[in-house]
């Protein structure tokens, strides 16, 4: 796991790699890694412009999204610490 300064250095925007969505398209994006030693809190930052579940390890984090100002970023964030053991 990385540390960054700012919560949305190194961020990424993910989507499905299709040309032409659909109105109610569902996507489910996923990530495995292992942990091999003790780590520091971890902490999960995302901005989002549709509506979203978050699962970790089988267990429901949060929904969202923030809610949005013009200008501005904002986004949700969790702990999710206690999900990674």
């Amino acid at each position: 796991l990385e540390k960054h300064n700012h919560p949305l250095e190194g961020a990424r925007w993910i989507w499905m790699e299709q040309e032409n969505p659909g109105r109610y398209e569902v996507a489910e994006f996923r990530a495995d890694f292992r942990l091999t030693e003790r780590f520091p809190p971890v902490w999960l930052h995302l901005l989002a412009v549709t509506r979203y579940v978050v699962w970790v390890n089988g267990r429901r984090v949060g929904y969202g999204p923030a809610r949005h100002f013009p200008g501005r970023g904002t986004y949700d964030s969790y702990d999710i610490t206690e999900w990674l053991c």
